[in-house]
C-alpha cells in the first residue's frame, strides 16, 4: 500500500515529494491504518461478494479494492475515463485498462483495417486544433495556431523538449514508475541533459496541472538559472514545437508521446506507461537505461510506427466504451471539479429518468465487454 500512501500524500499535501517529517504524513499513516482495519473488518462482517468503486487510486479507494482482490472478491470500477465497466485484477490493481493486453485484444477484432483508417482521421484532426473525445479533459487544444515569440531564436536542431507532468497527479497509477514521483524524475532528467553543454533544453509545464505546480517551477528555474535549461510558457502550442523540429521529446508517459512520435520525432519515455506494449517510443526499463538514453538523446532515431500509434489510440480511448463518447456522462465541462456544491447544483437536474436509462444501458454494455475480454484472453 506504499504507493497509495505516497500518491495520496502528493495529492492532498500539495507537495511534490514525500516529507517523512511532515506532521500530515503521520496523520495520513494513521488514516491508512484506520481505513485498512475498518475496511477489512466490514468486508468480512458483511460477507461482501463484490465491490464496485469509481477509482483504485489513493487510500480512500485503493485500500478496499486491494483487500477485496486479496480475498478473491470481484472488483469493478465504473465511471473512470475510457471504460464503462472495468474488472480490476490482482496482477494489475488499477482502474486503467490493462494496456499490456491492448494488442492481443485488437488482434481478436474482425474489422481491424477499418478501425485504423477511421481513427487515423480522428487522431490527425488533433493537429488541426480540434479537441477530440480523447482529450476532453483539456481546457483548450494543445495544438493552437498561437506563436510563442520567445522561441524564435532557439537552436532547434540541438534542442530537446521536456514535457512535464502535474507533480501531484498519482504517478503510480500504472504498474510501476522508475522514480518515486514526477519531481524526482524532472530533476534527474534536467541534471543529466544539462551536462551536454551543446544542448538546449526546453521545459514545458503541463497546461492542465494544478496551481500548486507554479511555485515549484519557480524553484526549478532558480536551480537551473545560468544553464542551457529554459522554461517556456505552458500555453506554448505543440504545433509550434512540431513545426520547429527539435531533436527529441522527453516525457514520462504523457499523451504527447504518441502525438510527437506520429510526427516523426524520437520520443523518450519511462516504464510503465499506457503504450509500453507498443514500439513507438524509446522506453527506459531502468534508471540506468534511462540515463544512457538521455546521454545519447541527440542520436536517437525516430520510431514513427504510425499504425501502432493509431491502434494504441483506439484501444486506449475508444474500444472499451463500445461506441460511446468518452464524455458520455457529460462531466468533461467541469474539468475535474466534481466535488463542489456548484457541480451538484448544475449536474443533478440532468439526472432524469432518461439519464438513468442511458446509464443502465452503459453498465450492461460494460459487463458484456468484461465478459468478452475474459473469453478473448482465455
Amino acid at each position: 500500500m506504499g504507493d497509495l500512501i505516497y500518491d495520496t500524500y502528493l495529492r492532498y499535501a500539495d507537495k511534490p515529494e514525500l516529507d517523512l517529517q511532515d506532521p500530515y504524513f503521520k496523520i495520513l499513516v494513521t488514516q491508512t491504518c484506520n481505513i485498512f482495519y475498518v475496511s477489512k473488518q466490514k468486508i468480512e462482517e458483511y460477507n461482501i461478494v463484490s465491490l464496485v468503486s469509481s477509482y483504485t487510486t489513493y487510500i480512500y479507494h485503493g485500500i478496499a479494492v486491494r483487500i477485496c482482490l486479496q480475498k478473491n472478491i470481484p472488483v469493478y470500477t465504473v465511471g473512470a475515463f475510457f471504460s464503462l465497466v472495468h474488472k480490476v485484477l490482482k496482477e494489475y490493481p488499477s482502474h486503467a485498462n490493462d494496456h499490456f493486453l491492448f494488442n492481443k485484444l485488437f488482434q481478436k477484432l474482425d474489422n481491424k483495417k477499418e478501425i485504423i483508417e477511421t481513427h487515423k482521421k480522428i487522431f490527425e484532426k488533433r493537429f488541426e486544433g480540434e479537441i477530440d473525445s480523447a482529450t476532453t479533459y483539456m481546457k483548450q487544444s494543445a495544438f493552437s495556431a498561437d506563436t510563442n515569440k520567445e522561441l524564435v531564436n532557439i537552436d532547434w536542431p540541438n534542442t530537446v523538449v521536456v514535457l512535464a507532468h502535474c507533480f501531484f497527479d498519482s504517478p503510480h497509477i500504472y504498474r510501476d514508475l522508475l522514480f518515486p514521483d514526477f519531481y524526482d524524475w524532472m530533476n534527474f532528467t534536467l541534471d543529466e541533459l544539462s551536462k551536454q553543454k551543446d544542448l538546449t533544453i526546453l521545459v514545458k509545464q503541463h497546461p492542465n496541472g494544478l496551481p500548486a505546480n507554479d511555485p515549484l517551477f519557480e524553484v526549478l528555474k532558480k536551480k537551473y538559472a545560468g544553464t542551457q535549461v529554459l522554461f517556456i510558457d505552458k500555453k506554448t502550442s505543440q504545433m509550434q514545437i512540431i513545426n520547429s523540429r527539435p531533436k527529441a521529446i522527453v516525457t514520462a508517459y504523457g499523451t504527447a508521446a504518441a502525438e510527437f512520435s506520429y510526427q516523426g520525432f524520437p520520443v523518450l519515455t519511462i516504464y510503465d506507461n499506457p503504450f509500453t506494449a507498443y514500439d513507438f517510443t524509446h522506453l527506459a526499463n531502468s534508471i540506468s537505461e534511462y540515463k544512457t538514453l538521455l546521454q545519447n538523446v541527440k542520436n536517437l532515431p525516430s520510431k514513427q510506427n504510425r499504425e501502432q500509434i493509431i491502434e494504441y489510440y483506439y484501444m486506449q480511448y475508444f474500444f472499451f466504451l463500445k461506441g460511446r463518447e468518452i464524455d458520455y456522462l457529460m462531466c468533461a465541462k467541469y474539468k475535474g471539479q466534481t466535488f463542489s456544491d456548484t457541480f451538484l447544483q448544475d449536474y443533478l437536474p440532468q439526472m432524469t429518468p432518461a439519464y438513468f436509462e442511458m446509464l443502465d444501458a452503459a453498465i450492461k454494455d460494460g459487463f458484456v465487454m468484461t465478459e468478452w475480454e475474459t473469453k478473448a484472453l482465455a
